[in-house]
């Protein structure tokens, strides 16, 4: 009775953590798109954490007592061993609790999520009953007393199947995606139909980065000259076939005459997949960089998969490219369609451009001139060059559209700053705040410093980031060169993430001479908050830099 007692204790409190911790996983697994070899990078990237210490050293233990006799009685082991293993279950659900309360975006409990979860169940009990079952090497209909007089093994197989429920989710994905496959297929089908009913005029963005800023001001422009009736963008960042599906099978609807659709891309075909579906009149490309490498592995692979968009368009279509990028008048020299160009540059070959640019804590200011028409000078509240960039690709969109020049300027005078996208905040405590947190990468970080820079303020600037994601075998050099830039604006750093993630950060700004103890390094947002608030006054400018709400 003892030992029965002692299983059953250890298995609840066991089925207690491993559902924790398989609720952590699929929020990681969700915010990676369900793509397993990007959630295996994000394993690989913290092996610290998924592969428990504690809990290798409780297997050892177990292990060794397995094969060496107990120098005490059975009952003492019983004890012993039951006691260190719950105490490793209870620092394993500390250390989950604490890498769930770093993720801002919560689990969605999605219909592919409770499928993921119906598997992840039956394999999970699978695992359990085979693990058991080999220890005993007796049938399943004997398992019971068999449990009963092997608790030593029973707690092996608990502490293995613990540490494997990161692969169990990649196994459970594999097993649905016959089913996901079929699914998707359907949805796909059924908004081709909807669109091709509704007839739309589509417009494609993508590019590496500025595509979701410049989809919301093609869309806002365009509602300030026909109306929201009328014009459909996809939301926040539903850039995925997937998510174009969902908005189009969920929100068009007969009335809309535009739908203005942002394409992302993590892999080669998946924006040709989008542009098979909704069939693209007008393209923007509005850059190539480095972003998302260690997918792609070269800047070429990038722009080859950006380009995807412009290879969609008709010949009686429009390309519109951002002339100041070098790739972009590369990918322009192949294009079928019209060709727009525009830029900040000095080019009389660009469509429309940008002159006199200047920046306050207000906004931006600048001159467009268009070719055969005269300069006009633009205000508006968004910061930064990029953001010139991109309202000067959304004007070009907006004129395709039949909409006047002068009300595509009046309609920028309105726009909003957009949520984690420089957006410009005042809190009460008299600090400025410029929150371009969503995503970033070199050149875009480099703008956030330069408008920083360009801000004048009483207090201090100081930045927080946790550096660039997913740059392959140029994310150190390159966050060595964010250090360097960061070094010649700001007063004080607030480092997001592990030692191997900020270390070459921490080198760019020490090579340029910036004081140690003005760089504070922290393991989690919630962490870099609290010391920030310490640390902060009245009159500071303070920049979000990259990826915060979400992962960190």
């Amino acid at each position: 009775m003892f030992e029965d007692a002692a299983l059953i204790i250890c298995i609840f409190i066991w089925l207690f953590v491993t559902v924790r911790n398989t609720r952590m996983l699929l929020n990681l697994f969700q915010q990676h798109e369900y793509n397993n070899s990007c959630f295996i990078r994000s394993i690989a990237a913290t092996p610290q954490f998924f592969f428990r210490t504690h809990e290798i050293v409780l297997f050892l233990w177990f292990a060794v007592q397995a094969f060496v006799p107990a120098a005490q009685g059975w009952r003492f082991q019983t004890i012993v061993n039951s006691l260190l293993f719950l105490f490793a279950l209870a620092w394993s659900y500390v250390l989950i609790g604490r890498q769930e309360k770093g993720f801002v975006r919560k689990l969605v409990f999605t219909p592919r999520v409770y499928r993921l979860l119906i598997v992840l169940a039956l394999l999970v009990a699978g695992e359990f009953l085979a693990l058991i079952a080999f220890g005993c090497q007796v049938s399943l209909s004997n398992i019971v007393p068999c449990m009963r007089m092997n608790l030593l093994e029973n707690l092996i197989g608990l502490v293995v199947i613990l540490q494997l429920t990161s692969l169990t989710v990649i196994a459970a994905n594999i097993i649905l995606w016959p089913l996901e496959t079929s699914i998707s297929n359907y949805f796909v089908a059924t908004a081709g139909k909807k669109l091709k009913a509704v007839n739309p005029l589509v417009i494609g963005i993508t590019g590496s980065y500025g595509k979701t800023s410049t989809k919301h001001l093609i869309a806002e422009i365009l509602t300030f000259e026909y109306s929201e009736f009328e014009v459909l963008s996809t939301p926040r960042s539903y850039n995925t076939l997937m998510g174009v599906c969902k908005v189009i099978n969920e929100s068009l609807k007969p009335h809309h005459k535009y739908f203005v659709v942002e394409m992302g891309a993590y892999k080669s075909g998946e924006i040709k997949k989008i542009c098979q579906l909704v069939k693209p009149q007008i393209g923007i490309l509005t850059a190539i960089g480095p972003q998302h490498l260690e997918r792609f592995k070269t800047i070429e692979n990038v722009a080859r998969a950006k380009n995807e968009l412009i290879e969609a368009l008709p010949d009686n279509g429009v390309a519109i490219f951002n002339g100041d990028d070098p790739f972009c008048q590369k990918l322009a020299a192949g294009a079928k369609a019209r060709k727009l160009f525009y830029g900040t540059a000095s080019n009389e070959n660009f469509d429309i451009k940008a002159a006199n640019i200047s920046m306050s804590i207000k906004g931006t200011e600048f001159d467009i001139e268009l070719k055969s028409e005269k300069p006009r000078h633009v205000k508006m509240q968004l910061l930064g060059h990029h953001n010139v960039s991109n309202a000067l690709g959304a004007i070009l969109v907006a004129r395709e559209c039949g909409v006047p020049v002068e009300r595509a300027v009046r309609a920028l005078l309105t726009i909003n700053p957009f949520e984690h996208r420089m957006q410009l905040i005042r809190t009460p405590q008299g600090i400025t705040v410029i929150d371009n947190a969503y995503n970033s990468n070199p050149v875009s970080a480099k703008i956030s410093l330069d408008v920083m820079q360009a801000i004048q303020t009483t207090g201090r600037k100081i930045l927080v980031t946790p550096g660039f994601a997913e740059l392959g075998v140029r994310q150190d050099e390159e966050h060595f060169k964010l250090g360097q830039n960061a070094a010649s604006v700001c007063d004080y750093v607030f480092l997001v993430g592990d030692d191997k993630r900020v270390t070459p950060i921490v080198k760019g700004l020490t090579d340029q001479g910036f004081a140690q103890e003005r760089i504070y390094v922290n393991r989690s947002l919630a962490e870099a908050r609290r010391t920030l608030a310490e640390v902060s006054s009245p009159g500071d400018l303070i920049l979000f830099e990259n990826d915060l709400p979400d992962i960190y």
